[in-house]
């Protein structure tokens, strides 16, 4: 029996994120460019990808912005330290360990 852990192609985790962020209150709108940086910074895992989108509103919402854009999403993963590989400070320290150790 073979077993294989595959990630979401982009495009999907986008639609998931699309799919998931009607359920948040107050934010009516989020763009395709918006959408598709929290699902490049997610690492093809919907679940990061709905934390990301969660986070994302969270900002728009103390903004009091109506509509998520691709500067709200870049300014929120920005400020959570999140870089563009989708690494957040305690994956770098975990894989810094790791290249440091062997």
């Amino acid at each position: 029996m073979e077993n294989r852990l595959a990630k979401f192609e982009k495009k999907w985790v986008s639609i998931i994120d699309t799919d998931d962020y009607l359920f948040i209150e107050k934010i009516t709108e989020i763009d395709e460019d918006s959408s598709l940086e929290i699902a490049r910074r997610s690492r093809g895992t919907p679940r990061i990808a709905n934390r990301l989108l969660k986070r994302v509103s969270d900002f728009a919402l103390v903004d009091e912005k109506d509509k998520i854009d691709i500067e709200t999403v870049k300014l929120a993963l920005d400020r959570l330290k999140i870089n563009s590989n989708g690494l957040d400070s305690t994956d770098v320290e975990y894989l810094m360990s790791i290249i440091k150790k062997f």
